[in-house]
């Protein structure tokens, strides 16, 4: 909770006394972010702190225009800004867009700082559009190729996806604009997703349940070393070195235990073990009990927007 209300208040804010959201005592940005936030949380209700956990706009993964991919209304009492969020590792899934060269081709040039100027470019672009958060980047290893969303990762090497990882998040995180990593953890296959048609099938945010073995409820069964190995070490690198501020969990089980509720994916090891102080974003409708999921790590649900509620 303290790392996302310290969102509101920091993002895309001036160099000055007063951030964005005015004169109270939590605008002052001489202060520190942590400080900023106490003193918010402080005057915030318990109605008002619960409505920061989730998302308030459903549409925007369309990509119009007018719309973002994600937002957080924020709290017009105390002046705390809305927070806007947009895909993604490509370019921005909003309107017209630059189409940029796949993370994939960009992974084929070895070169850390074309990925910083890739990630700098999908980010200024972003930020142009309104947006604070960008989902991006993927950094998935590529397990299988049997994965709809592989290219849009840096491929089968964990030590080439860190280096691309940690200059494309520098990059993005220059512009001023919160790069949000994804997706945490081994969420790198996929098999016959059924027909996904709307956001209400039971026990799926996503429509009807999947078949076994779709990347919405695969359960990847990965022991300790393989993951530290193969499939933590970008993640790693986006939090230790890159100082990333936002982590996406992903769709799928890891070891039985879906990762956005995963007290190990993301208490142990990324809190505890690697001092994550940022927030944790579910992946749209990857969070499926709210207790598990409060209790264990995840801090923002974008997708708890009523499917009935109209575009704006």
């Amino acid at each position: 909770m303290c790392a996302l209300v310290a969102l509101g208040l920091a993002t895309a804010a001036p160099a000055q006394a007063a951030g964005r959201c005015g004169s109270h005592p939590w605008c002052d940005t001489s202060l520190s972010p942590d400080e900023r936030a106490g003193l918010l949380l402080g005057a915030l209700t318990q109605d008002e702190k619960i409505s920061l956990l989730g998302g308030d706009d459903l549409f925007g993964g369309a990509g119009a225009a007018d719309q973002h991919t994600g937002t957080s209304d924020g709290v017009s009492r105390v002046d705390l800004p809305p927070i806007y969020f947009s895909d993604g590792p490509v370019g921005v899934r909003q309107g017209s867009a630059t189409a940029l060269p796949i993370p994939m081709a960009l992974a084929a040039t070895f070169d850390p700082q074309l990925a910083f100027s890739h990630g700098s470019v999908i980010a200024g672009e972003a930020k142009s559009k309104g947006n604070d958060v960008v989902f991006a980047p993927t950094v998935n290893v590529m397990r299988t190729p049997l994965g709809g969303r592989t290219f849009e990762a840096y491929g089968e090497d964990p030590f080439l996806v860190s280096r691309l990882t940690v200059g494309w998040i520098d990059g993005a995180q220059a512009q001023g604009v919160i790069a949000n990593v994804k997706h945490f953890a081994a969420n790198n296959q996929e098999g016959d997703a059924g027909p996904v048609a709307d956001l209400s099938g039971p026990g799926q945010p996503l429509g009807p349940p999947p078949l076994e073995g779709n990347r919405l409820v695969v359960n990847a069964q990965v022991d300790e070393r393989t993951l530290h190995e193969v499939y933590f070490p970008q993640f790693e690198a986006a939090v230790k070195e890159a100082h990333v501020a936002s982590v996406m969990c992903s769709y799928n089980r890891l070891n039985g235990q879906y990762a956005c509720e995963n007290e190990h994916l993301l208490h142990d090891v990324l809190e505890k073990s690697w001092g994550f102080k940022g927030f944790v974003v579910a992946d749209y409708g990857a969070a499926h009990n709210t207790i598990a999921s409060l209790n264990n790590g995840l801090d923002v649900e974008p997708c708890r927007a009523s499917p009935t509620r109209p575009p704006r």
